[in-house]
């Protein structure tokens, strides 16, 4: 990208959101060609939601990469109503090598939405994770299911190519504010990086038979028998 020794990442991430135009920000800084008429993913395709369904199944995937130099570990939550409208709730994008640190960023998002069900990728090296969130339940007292991806059948960038008619009949809406998800999505396949798209790409199959939506329990209510 545009002088690496001037903007490091912390400042392109700052810069992007300040321009918020992921073309002109992937030609000015990435040195990115792109042609926003080819785009697999229009930016008018991209809806943000003000507002909630009361009532969500809730579904969470992780791409793990356990890098300090290279990919993201990837985290996606979402919810989806009963008219199978997907709503992102929460992104989080880290660079760590840290088992230590990603196990803390996903024990989070799990208990800030009540996660009943989480997707990873379990792949080579990576299915370790799953041994240690299961040392992480005990711990915490905390459980959820897991569903494990053990091989792809598509490559990634059709994995990802998945995500566009959702996007173009409007059934998915972003959360505000969510930069980098935006961004992979404006500028693919262009992109350096796309750890974002490809862990939200995971749920795809699973938004066509969704959990029993979940409902908030009325004040008082008695529902343990």
């Amino acid at each position: 990208y545009l002088w690496p020794e001037r903007f490091n990442e912390e400042e392109l991430s700052k810069r992007r959101k300040e321009m918020q135009d992921p073309w002109n920000f992937a030609r000015e800084y990435l040195l990115e060609r792109i042609d926003a008429e080819r785009a697999p993913f229009k930016k008018e395709w991209i809806k943000t939601y003000d507002k909630l369904p009361e009532r969500m199944s809730i579904l969470m995937s992780v791409d793990p990469a356990m890098t300090a130099q290279g990919d993201y570990t990837a985290m996606v939550v979402t919810g989806t109503d009963e008219k199978n409208i997907s709503y992102v709730l929460e992104t989080i994008n880290m660079r760590t090598d840290s088992i230590q640190d990603v196990i803390a960023a996903l024990f989070d998002a799990v208990s800030r939405w009540q996660v009943p069900v989480l997707i990873i990728e379990s792949i080579g090296f990576q299915r370790l994770l799953k041994h240690w969130i299961f040392e992480e339940m005990r711990k915490r007292s905390v459980y959820f299911g897991i569903e494990e991806i053990k091989s792809y059948k598509t490559s990634k960038e059709a994995r990802i190519l998945s995500l566009q008619p959702r996007f173009q009949s409007g059934s998915i809406f972003l959360g505000p504010a969510m930069y980098d998800l935006t961004n992979q999505l404006l500028t693919f396949p262009n992109q350096e990086y796309n750890d974002l798209i490809d862990a939200l790409s995971m749920q795809v199959g699973y938004w066509d038979k969704p959990e029993k939506v979940m409902q908030k329990t009325p004040e008082y209510a008695w529902d343990w028998w």
